[in-house]
């Protein structure tokens, strides 16, 4: 289990309950943070893992869906990225329930905050837009919080261990 912590400008978009009640993330990764992001006149919702900060892009439409496709999008990230298999496979089935809260580490979102200015660029300077490609961008931007490190390596750190 995890909780999916949105910003107040996605949970006004989302019909899915918010708790309240703090609960503990089983997942490796943590919580996974979102927000809309706005890129080329498409509506994305931008979602990063608290303790990674790996990243992926969603459609915005019909965010009743949005869980499904952050845990398909993470599935096809880690399969892209080569990450430990019956680990990615464990943390995935962990994403099958969540809970929907609040955002609640700065950090987090100030990271978030630097990827969408990155994704701006990225599209400005891009004659398609590939979020799959952007994705495996931000899998290697180097991160303070991570002391500079990348998400990537931090996801393979924190996935590996099982």
């Amino acid at each position: 289990m995890y909780t999916l912590r949105c910003t107040h400008r996605l949970l006004r978009r989302l019909p899915l309950a918010v708790t309240t009640h703090p609960v503990s993330s089983t997942t490796r990764l943590g919580d996974w943070y979102a927000n809309v992001l706005f890129l080329r006149h498409q509506q994305l919702i931008l979602c990063t893992s608290e303790r990674s900060l790996l990243s992926v892009i969603v459609p915005a439409k019909d965010p009743d869906l949005l869980p499904v496709r952050l845990r398909n999008a993470a599935q096809s990230l880690f399969h892209v990225l080569q990450l430990p298999e019956r680990s990615a496979a464990a943390e995935l089935e962990e994403m099958r329930q969540l809970v929907v809260g609040t955002t609640v580490n700065r950090s987090v979102l100030g990271t978030m905050n630097d990827i969408v200015q990155h994704c701006r660029w990225h599209g400005a300077n891009r004659p398609i837009l590939d979020l799959q490609a952007l994705e495996l961008e931000l899998a290697e931007m180097p991160a303070q919080s991570l002391a500079f490190g990348v998400p990537r390596e931090q996801a393979a750190a924190l996935l590996g261990a099982a």
